[in-house]
């Protein structure tokens, strides 16, 4: 789709996306596919399961106290987000402007022609330069449902139809895991930066110690996926003490940590900014996830690949140590002051 479509452009991206999806739905004479990203190459880095080999023989269950209790925390995208709007002044005429408690993220309809306008504006945060932090626009306050349960982790959308954990789950109480008791999920606001992260880090802490009294005292095995890998690092090192680690830890298990940044969360960025490889969706999800201090978070390090190039562009070459400088240029103050603060 070139430029010279201007405002329709994003209009005929949803429609062929939501057409796309609805095709592969509809393409099954069995329904819809148990995980629509085990069809894509998401697969690989949001749900661990996928590289998982099912044995095909009946798995014996253990007794539920022989078992580790298992705390999870998921990846960037891995958690469902609620929101509740009210006297929101949108700059869009058909996007609400009062709303009780939703599912923002994620579900389909997000995508729709119009729609689409409303989610990325609502979904889409500020950055607050005194606090340091990402916060949400006036008028629109958002949560995280289902902490210690498992429900809003175990499937991107709230419809149950795209999976991310479900399959790991499921294979673990086939073993005797119990939900709610020695299996457990930790959810968060991915989209924000470490500066946001203590009322996280109070909760899983209180997580893993009710974890661990649930079962006998057992010491807790935390799992975690890609950006969920950092997130439970930096708690371990900053927030507990080694007393606390080594009373109530187990082990951590770590899915494909981005520990060293990604190189998807910079073209997700910068692709419809820059001349990069490679096409992009819509400008307006660039812009969204400009906002994110997550992005920022996961730009890949400095401290683990130097002075290598990134992007290049016609305002010149940029590393990781020059990206505060680019996101300068390019006008994004949010992005810039985050990675100012975790480079």
């Amino acid at each position: 789709i070139n430029a010279e479509y201007g405002e329709n452009k994003m209009s005929i991206i949803s429609v062929v996306l939501f057409t796309l999806l609805a095709s592969l739905a509809l393409s099954s004479k069995q329904g819809p596919p148990t995980n629509w990203f085990e069809k894509d190459y998401f697969s690989k880095w949001l749900n661990p399961a996928t590289s998982t080999t099912t044995s095909t023989h009946t798995t014996q269950k253990r007794q539920s106290q022989d078992l580790v209790p298992v705390v999870i925390v998921p990846s960037l995208l891995g958690s469902q987000i609620e929101a509740r709007l009210v006297n929101h002044q949108s700059s869009h005429w058909w996007c609400r402007s009062t709303e009780d408690w939703y599912t923002i993220w994620f579900t389909l309809t997000n995508f729709y022609p119009f729609l689409m306008d409303c989610w990325v504006e609502n979904f889409s945060l500020d950055y607050n330069i005194t606090l340091g932090k990402n916060v949400n626009p006036p008028g629109i306050y958002s949560r995280i449902p289902g902490f210690g349960n498992l429900d809003t982790i175990s499937y991107l959308d709230a419809d149950k139809e795209i999976g991310v954990w479900n399959s790991t789950i499921a294979t673990l109480e086939g073993y005797g895991y119990v939900a709610g008791k020695n299996l457990r999920g930790a959810p968060y606001d991915w989209r924000v930066s470490p500066t946001s992260y203590f009322e996280f880090y109070n909760n899983l802490k209180d997580l893993i110690e009710e974890t661990f009294f649930l079962n006998q005292n057992k010491t807790v095995s935390v799992v975690s996926l890609s950006m969920g890998s950092p997130v439970f690092l930096l708690f371990l090192n900053t927030f507990v003490d080694q007393q606390w680690k080594d009373t109530y830890i187990h082990s951590f298990t770590s899915f494909s940590g981005a520990y060293g940044g990604s190189t998807y969360t910079l073209s997700g960025i910068l692709a419809y900014n820059l001349p990069l490889t490679g096409d992009t969706p819509s400008p307006q999800l660039n812009e969204m996830l400009s906002t994110f201090g997550s992005s920022a978070w996961l730009i890949p390090l400095e401290s683990i690949f130097g002075d290598k190039v990134f992007v290049q562009s016609p305002y010149g070459n940029f590393s990781s140590s020059t990206f505060p400088k680019l996101f300068e240029i390019l006008g994004n103050i949010s992005i810039s002051e985050d990675l100012n603060l975790s480079l």
